[in-house]
């Protein structure tokens, strides 16, 4: 896959890794591959894993992605794995995604991903542990 991301293909979702810092190159890469790859596999469900990914996000650019991700990701519905201090602690990018019609959330561990996105884990099928920093 694209530098910076691996995606895999799964039965009912796709998995996408990513422990790339934040940049505008990321995240423009992000919006390029991840929704039109989850279309072309004929799934309707992401799991991104971005608990690698390093750096900040101020108020405006929380917003800016929010908005996006609703847009490009209309029809998915889409768990983004983050480290804690990553998230905002009100989730404003998550209430900006739900508000313009996203399907998203927000958490800190896989085991919620699966669970809100209502797949199975495939044994073995982790490419970073839960305990991963």
């Amino acid at each position: 896959m694209a530098d910076g991301y691996t995606i895999r293909v799964e039965p009912d979702f796709i998995y996408v890794v990513s422990s790339e810092p934040i940049s505008l190159m990321s995240i423009q890469l992000f919006f390029a591959l991840v929704p039109d790859e989850a279309r072309n596999a004929g799934v309707s469900k992401v799991l991104c894993d971005m608990r690698g990914v390093t750096g900040q996000l101020d108020t405006l650019e929380r917003f800016q992605y929010g908005s996006r991700i609703a847009d490009k990701f209309q029809g998915l519905k889409t768990a983004f794995v983050l480290n804690e201090s990553l998230i905002d602690p009100n989730r404003f990018g998550e209430k900006v995604a739900i508000s313009r019609g996203g399907n998203i959330r927000v958490m800190t561990t896989l085991e919620e991903a699966y669970t809100w996105l209502g797949v199975k884990r495939k044994t073995g099928a982790c490419l970073m542990s839960d305990s991963a920093a």
